[in-house]
């Protein structure tokens, strides 16, 4: 029967693992930040097979607090993204509405 890691110690991996999501998502590194999310997946499987998450409260309480903020922080950056990408159209459009045509003078165009 193999070795099994503690509640408490996986709980501090996890919220370790956590923190540093958020510091990626923060930088924009998406490809650490979904590896980053992967492995508190795996964490998170782990921590469920233990017999000893209660003696894990306080780690996990903090690990909570680190999640809302890492949930906060992906809401924010994805209404930036949606944002950014609505504002790029209207520019595209407004940009096309305003260029001057093919048949349109130098002196036409120059106003």
């Amino acid at each position: 029967m193999g070795h099994h890691e503690s509640a408490k110690k996986i709980a501090e991996s996890l919220l370790a693992v956590t923190l540093s999501a958020i510091d990626a998502v923060e930088f924009g590194d998406w490809e650490t930040a979904g590896q980053l999310l992967r492995r508190r997946e795996q964490l998170l499987t782990q921590l469920e097979s233990c017999d000893d998450v209660p003696d894990a409260e306080r780690e996990l309480r903090a690990v909570q607090a680190a999640e809302l903020d890492l949930q906060a922080l992906l809401e924010r950056t994805a209404t930036e993204a949606l944002d950014g990408m609505a504002s790029q159209r209207a520019f595209r459009a407004a940009r096309k509405a305003y260029r001057p045509s093919v048949d349109s003078s130098f002196f036409d165009q120059a106003g």
